[in-house]
This record gives C-alpha cells, structure tokens and sequence, in this order.
C-alpha cells in the first residue's frame, strides 16, 4: 500500500500536542507537528528505524480516504506486519478498517 519503507505508523487523534507525541514514539524531530485540528482530522506518522518516513496530515473529505484502528485514546501504534486492513468506501471517501 506504500511505496516507502517502514516499520510503525502511528495514529494520532485531535489535541495531541507535539510533547505528547515525541514522548510516546520516542523520536524528537522537526518533522513531528502538533495535532491541534479539528475532530476530523487524520494524522499518521510513520517511522523507520526510529525516523521519521513519511507523515500523512489532513481531513479525509480531502484526502480521499480515512482509517478505522479501533478505540485508543490519544496515539496508537500499529507495526507494519499488524497493519492489515479491509476495504470499503463509504460515499466518496475509502474507508481502510483494521482486522482485529
């Protein structure tokens, strides 16, 4: 589904400071942004080898796509090898729900 190498993305929610976000992935970097948008904002960070690779940020109106990873309540960390999904779309946005 990716054409960059990875190891973990990270889903972060709304109102997540960048604070929070490098103490729970352990990388502090430049990159790393605070998540302080709307309810529907989709923010994903995904890392290689304790870098930063590669970061997905915006509503999924806009991008065209949304992720369902279940409940968590402010990051949750997903490995490549666990990172299998179903795929459906919903009106014009492409839903890609994890399998649990």
């Amino acid at each position: 589904m990716t054409d960059f190498q990875w190891n973990s993305v990270y889903f972060v929610k709304p109102y997540t400071e960048k604070s929070e976000i490098e103490k729970y992935i352990g990388i502090s970097s430049d990159e790393i942004y605070d998540n302080i948008s709307d309810e529907g904002t989709l923010y994903m960070i995904f890392t290689l080898d304790d870098k930063v690779v590669y970061q997905i940020y915006g509503n999924p109106n806009n991008l065209g796509f949304d992720f369902d990873v279940g409940e968590y309540d402010k990051i949750k960390n997903i490995s490549k090898e666990k990172s299998v999904f179903n795929v459906k779309r919903d009106g014009k946005i492409i839903i890609y729900k994890m399998k649990l």
